[in-house]
């Protein structure tokens, strides 16, 4: 499911920044900027089927917070406000869309 797009940031961080003109960094920034905030709340979302589901507890974890971290790396607080970024979107799915 990924790897389309795996292929594709491969080819946009492997560029030579230093290369671009001030508007095109300005630009790909903000682009950038906009894209991640996509994946995050789609991570988010991922996350909060993954609590439902008891994964982490399956897995052997203590939370869900703490299966993110034992997986991925990220800081406990930050999964945890991922994981109710996720259950908000679930009770707020037009601001979610948004």
């Amino acid at each position: 499911m990924f790897e389309g797009l795996t292929r594709t940031v491969d080819g946009i961080v492997d560029g030579d920044v230093g290369l671009l003109c001030d508007s095109e960094i300005r630009e790909s920034f903000i682009a950038a900027r906009r894209e991640i905030d996509r994946l995050e709340a789609h991570a988010a979302t991922l996350l909060a089927a993954i609590d439902h589901r008891t994964i982490p507890l399956g897995d052997g974890a203590s939370s869900t917070a703490v299966w993110v971290q034992w997986q991925t790396g990220q800081r406990v607080a930050d999964a945890r406000v991922s994981l109710q970024v996720g259950l908000g979107c679930e009770r707020l799915p037009l601001t979610a869309k948004a």
